[in-house]
């Protein structure tokens, strides 16, 4: 795991490095900002912390969570300075698709379903990422003043690894697993060292549990205010909602016999139009094409691109590999290895042509 970028920052330098691809420097210009604004949200906690209002939602019950501790504030005073909160909790809902807590077994099942909702804490953010992929489905939002990561799986051992940010970033050490209960139910918390965020004591707390029988779920939250504070920001986890993982572009056209196993999407207060990025990989046996879209700032992107794909101009790199499109305020790359196993061209170029950019990049709800 990268200690310096993100996850989807490094596969697509990864990309373009195996590819021999230039490296436009605009679009990792805006995200290296982005990421120095989410690492300083991490010392301003203590600054923010003050409530200002009582979000009206979060007084109903919530599934398998039932209130047991103090309702608290989860809107964070204004930043004088940094990122601002925002509603992201802007994915639309999964109508007629049951929640984790009624199928625990769909968990991870569906690239384009998340078996939760993290809304009441997404509500006021600054950056929100939502993945779906076989067998995990993950939250993590960013604010002002509390960091959360959700990792959810039908098995312990199937958990998704720890993030960076959280309890796997470099010299974070924790607890040993301390037995607590959940709802009545079994848990564990691991506690890491306190450090000073502006004059008052931060830690990060780790929950691993079972919610209902046949689903694991880790929480981690970053947070002044002890332990307390950490259940209060858990209960308002709700296990019986689901939301789609949607972006603003889909895919017309699919190889015979390929699919879509995976969906991740960034929101981001400072991201053109809200849209951070996202991906969507095509998998067909051995062969992988990894398709990104990320909001275009102003000026960035803009090279030639001489190849035709449908309705699109597409630049390619000369050694294979790795291509771009820039449309409707979009940036989008596709990317696979190359070789024996690989999609040739034409097959790329035949989804490329396929994809579909929502009129409104801006409105998850038209996605």
């Amino acid at each position: 795991m990268s200690m310096d970028l993100d996850p989807e920052l490094s596969a697509s330098l990864q990309a373009r490095a195996d590819a021999g691809s230039p490296i436009d420097p605009e679009p990792l210009l805006a995200a290296a900002v982005a990421r120095g604004q989410r690492v300083r949200t991490r010392r301003r906690a203590a600054t923010a912390a003050a409530a200002v209002a009582t979000l009206a939602a979060l007084a109903a019950t919530t599934a398998l969570l039932p209130r047991q501790h103090a309702d608290i504030s989860l809107e964070p005073a204004p930043s004088a300075t940094g990122p601002r909160n925002v509603n992201l909790a802007r994915l639309p809902e999964a109508a007629g698709q049951p929640g984790a807590a009624a199928r625990p077994d769909l968990v991870g099942t569906d690239p384009g379903i998340l078996h939760f909702s993290v809304d009441a804490l997404a509500a006021a953010a600054a950056r929100v990422l939502w993945v779906s992929k076989p067998g995990v489905e993950i939250a993590e939002v960013q604010r002002t003043d509390f960091q959360v990561y959700l990792g959810l799986a039908q098995a312990r051992s199937k958990l998704p690894p720890p993030a960076l940010f959280f309890s796997g970033g470099p010299g974070v050490v924790l607890s040993a697993p301390v037995q607590t209960s959940l709802a009545g139910r079994a848990a564990t918390v691991r506690t890491s060292d306190p450090w000073q965020d502006q004059g008052q004591p931060s830690r990060l707390y780790v929950f691993e549990w079972q919610p209902v029988n046949g689903l694991w779920a880790r929480f981690e939250v970053q947070t002044i205010g002890g332990q307390q504070r950490a259940l209060q920001i858990l209960d308002q986890v709700r296990f019986d909602q689901t939301r789609r993982c949607v972006l603003p572009i889909r895919l017309d056209y699919l190889p015979p016999g390929a699919t879509v196993p995976e969906c991740d999407v960034d929101l981001s207060e400072d991201s053109p139009a809200g849209f951070s990025r996202g991906g969507l990989t095509v998998v067909d046996g051995q062969r992988r094409l990894s398709i990104r879209a990320s909001g275009a700032w102003p000026g960035s992107g803009e090279y030639p691109r001489p190849l035709k794909a449908g309705p699109y101009q597409v630049a390619a790199d000369s050694k294979g590999g790795f291509w771009t499109i820039l449309a409707q305020g979009l940036f989008i790359e596709a990317s696979t290895k190359t070789g024996k196993n690989s999609l040739t061209q034409a097959e790329v170029f035949r989804v490329l042509a396929g994809i579909r950019i929502a009129d409104q990049v801006n409105n998850p709800g038209s996605w």
